[in-house]
């Protein structure tokens, strides 16, 4: 069909990017905020080959602070089936190390990834005058799969595999 058709083309034309391993693979995609006035916050995701699926601007904050949430955050990548995000965000001043929000939104974002099963691979921060990376600098583990969330998503696509049983817990209820 004509639809089978264009959507083969579609995929077929997209070329295929390169995998995105480290920071400095990284940086050039976002350059262009290290000299905004205000704070950009940016979602990468990432496929399972950490090749680039998206990059998306999901917040935009003060001259000092920039307002997140996991809901914003995980939405984009959730949608693209992401296997992994990495968060940026620039400070407009020269300091491009973190702050206690960013620390602590950092945890909170990690935390949310685990639960949606998106890895958090890295959070980086960009000034004019240099980035800061927190899984280099140690502050973001790999995914623990000996976590309860990691068991808690593992049975639930074990139980999600089953098929039917599933698919009727999610039907809506019909009205009486």
């Amino acid at each position: 069909s004509f639809a089978a058709c264009s959507s083969r083309r579609v995929l077929m034309a997209r070329k295929p990017t390169a995998p995105l391993l480290t920071t400095a693979d990284i940086l050039p995609l976002v350059a262009y905020i290290r000299h905004r006035k205000q704070e950009h916050f940016l979602v990468l995701s990432f496929d399972s080959g950490q090749r680039l699926i998206s990059r998306r601007l999901v917040g935009l904050g003060t001259l000092t602070a920039s307002i997140v949430h996991p809901r914003e955050t995980f939405a984009g990548a959730v949608k693209d089936r992401a296997h992994s995000i990495v968060i940026i965000h620039n400070h407009p001043s020269d300091d491009c190390s973190p702050s206690r929000a960013d620390l602590s939104v950092t945890q909170q974002l990690a935390a949310a990834g685990q639960i949606v099963g998106i890895h958090l691979r890295d959070h980086i921060i960009v000034s004019p005058t240099g980035y800061y990376s927190f899984a280099a600098n140690g502050l973001l583990l790999p995914p623990d799969p000996n976590t309860r969330e990691a068991q808690l998503l593992d049975s639930l696509w074990s139980y999600v595999g089953v098929g039917s049983r599933f698919r009727r817990i999610l039907q809506p209820s019909r009205p009486l």
